[in-house]
Formats: C-alpha cells, sequence, structure tokens
C-alpha cells in the first residue's frame, strides 16, 4: 500500500507544517524540549486520528487505533485505561551480545504519556478546556468523512480486499460476513477495535484484561492480524 491517494486528507491540511513551527519556536526558547516533544506527539495523534480512511496516507487502522486511545481513552489519574505499560528493550552489550530485557514502566512514566498530562504541559487547557477541544476534534472528524464519505467507502473497500488477497487461502472465508455497519459512528469513536476490525478485516485476538474487577484495554500495538477475525466462522 505504497504511495498516496489524489486526495489523502480531504483537502484539509496535512499538519505536517507545524512541526517546522515547533522547531523555530523551541529554538527561540518560547518552548520547552518538553512541550515541543509534547506538542508533536499531539500534531502526530490528531492527524492519525483526522485522516485515517481516506486513502492511501501512511495511516493504518493500527495507528487511527492507537490515537483515539491516546486522545479519548487514556486518563493520567485512572490506572484502569492504561492497558499494559511493560516495555521491552533490544540491545548489544560491549561484546556484542544481543540483550532483550522487559520492564514495566512507573506509573510516573506512563502519566507522563498521557494526553491530558501533555495537554496541560504545553497550556492548552488555558485556552480551551480538554473536553471541549475533544468534542470539537470530534465534529471536525465527522465532518471531514461526510465531505469525502464515497472516498472513504472506497477506499474501505479497496483496503478489504488487499488485505483479504494476504490472507493463507485457508482463511480465507466469510469475506462478506461483517457488513458495514454504523461506518460514519465507527470511524469517529471506535469504542470497540473489532467494529473497526470488520470495516477494514483486521483483528485482535487479544482479550482485554481484568484488574480488580475493570476491563484493561489493551495497547493497540498489540493487534493482531485480521485473519483471527475468521476463528469462529
Amino acid at each position: 500500500m505504497s504511495g498516496m491517494c489524489s486526495n489523502p486528507f480531504g483537502g484539509n491540511n496535512s499538519l505536517n507544517n507545524l512541526d517546522d513551527y515547533f522547531m523555530a519556536a523551541l529554538f527561540k526558547g518560547e518552548l520547552s524540549v518538553d512541550q515541543a516533544i509534547a506538542l508533536r506527539i499531539i500534531k502526530m495523534s490528531v492527524r492519525d486520528y483526522l485522516f485515517f480512511g481516506l486513502g492511501k496516507n501512511g495511516i493504518t487502522p493500527e495507528r487511527f487505533i492507537e490515537a483515539y486511545q491516546y486522545l479519548f481513552k487514556v486518563n493520567s489519574q485512572d490506572p484502569r485505561t492504561w492497558g499494559n505499560y511493560n516495555t521491552k528493550e533490544r540491545y548489544k552489550d560491549k561484546d556484542g551480545k544481543f540483550i532483550y530485557r522487559k520492564t514495566n514502566l512507573s506509573y510516573k512514566e506512563v502519566q507522563g504519556k498521557c494526553f491530558d498530562i501533555h495537554y496541560e504541559i504545553v497550556g492548552l487547557d488555558i485556552k480551551l478546556p480538554l473536553d471541549n477541544f475533544r468534542a470539537l476534534l470530534k465534529k471536525k472528524r465527522e465532518l471531514i468523512l461526510n465531505e469525502n464519505l464515497k472516498q472513504v467507502i472506497k477506499y474501505m473497500g479497496q483496503y478489504r480486499n488487499e488485505e483479504w488477497c494476504r490472507l493463507p487461502p485457508t482463511r480465507r472465508k466469510g469475506k462478506y460476513t461483517f457488513p458495514r455497519h454504523n461506518v460514519i459512528s465507527t470511524l469517529v469513536s471506535p469504542e470497540d477495535c473489532k467494529d473497526l476490525a470488520h470495516l477494514y478485516l483486521y483483528g485482535s485476538s487479544i482479550k482485554n484484561k481484568k484488574v480488580g474487577g475493570y476491563e484493561k484495554i489493551p495497547k493497540a500495538s498489540t493487534l493482531k492480524y485480521k485473519c483471527l477475525l475468521f476463528e469462529n466462522l
């Protein structure tokens, strides 16, 4: 799925030019390093959320889900929303031997990666309450989808067909078992990863873990290949 479609951002600015403003402000001393990093993370997540599904533009379903979880679901004050917060490292020691290490991030480290904290770090909360920002972001996403609905549906079909062709022949069953229900609402607020998987034929076998009676959201990076959708057919 290389290359770009003819209208990859639905007639909108791709937001990539904001990086230049962030760097210029950093060099002028108008932003701290932490603020510049936070702004870039926010920009990348907003971009992946707003423009997924318009065509080949480098934004995958996985990146869209990750952006949605970051922007709307994860809360720095609620560990139940954090999902898995372990990290894996792979590096060479001084003798050239590969070392593998798995560690858990501390609560403070996880909180420092959350959107609500980034939003405060850069001072956006002073200009616009977080809930208002989120509401406006969803409104903008819905507007983009409706204005480019034919393009969205066309790309969805192309993506499904390409993913279908990548499946092993023995797993190619039930291609049309998943009709396109609630397309706009799912692409604005994908509360269930499987609903999005039904639209684009990719899937997850990861079950939410219960911690203290509550379900923890799995990281989007743990999403498995879409053929797992067909296991129970």
